[in-house]
This record gives C-alpha cells, sequence and structure tokens, in this order.
C-alpha cells in the first residue's frame, strides 16, 4: 500500500479513530495492526493482538490449518 496512506491510517489512529483494513500483505498487516482478524469459510477463526501471534500462525490459519 502507498506510503501516504498508510501515514493517513496510522495518524486517524493515534488520534483515536478506529480503522479497520483489509491486506493480503501479512508482513504490513503485523506491523501496523493492533490486532488480526482471519476470516475462514465465512467464520472469524482467529482474533488475536498482532503481537501475540507470528506471520506463520496467521498464515496457518488463512489455509484453515489451525
Amino acid at each position: 500500500m502507498a506510503v501516504w496512506v498508510w501515514e493517513k491510517l496510522i495518524a486517524f489512529a493515534m488520534e483515536g479513530t478506529s480503522v479497520v483494513f483489509s491486506s493480503a500483505e501479512l508482513d504490513e498487516i503485523l506491523q501496523v495492526a493492533d490486532r488480526v482478524l482471519v476470516f475462514f469459510n465465512g467464520i472469524i477463526s482467529k482474533d488475536t493482538r498482532c503481537s501475540d501471534t507470528t506471520l506463520h500462525e496467521v498464515a496457518q490459519t488463512i489455509a484453515g490449518k489451525s
């Protein structure tokens, strides 16, 4: 995602605004977000703080393996 978009989203979040975004870039999600939700077959299969998970765990959940 473009740097200026991230800067805007982070600025909103720092002001206390909740920001919800969807991305296929797992590295970006884990670097920027506070929480990650993974949906599999229309159901939330993972709901955790980014600091409490790893890229591998998120990828496994996306693939339906956890």
